[in-house]
């Protein structure tokens, strides 16, 4: 998935990928390259509108897309607005996330998500 990689990393992968320079993708973006590179050399993590505009100039895919949201949200260290929002409005999960903070494992989260994935 990619969420082992930090956001300037994650990035400049999919650029590569895409055989496309820093300097081009500047150019695609609308911005200068040294302001680009910044997002790759972790000096900035760019707003939304430019995670857009990365997401359609690499034409990520969906799964790419959500790597690279989360770990400019986990560079941010902000959780989206939609999970702060679901979290507090449910207290079970509020009561559930606090107890998970000291003793969930991360295989615990993995059995988790696939419980949840098996519900679809």
């Amino acid at each position: 998935m990619g969420y082992d990689k930090e956001f300037g990393d994650f990035l400049t992968a999919k650029r590569e990928e895409r055989r496309i320079n820093s300097y081009k993708m500047g150019d695609l973006m609308g911005i200068s390259k040294g302001y680009y590179c910044d997002f790759e050399n972790y000096r900035e993590i760019p707003p939304e509108h430019h995670l857009e505009k990365i997401v359609k100039i690499l034409n990520l895919s969906k799964a790419d897309e959500a790597t690279l949201l989360y770990l400019a949200k986990k560079a941010k260290k902000k959780v989206p607005p939609e999970m702060a929002d679901y979290i507090m409005k449910n207290h079970v999960v509020y009561a559930a996330f606090r107890e998970a903070m000291d003793k969930a494992e991360p295989d615990d989260w993995v059995e988790f998500k696939e419980k949840l994935n098996s519900k679809e």
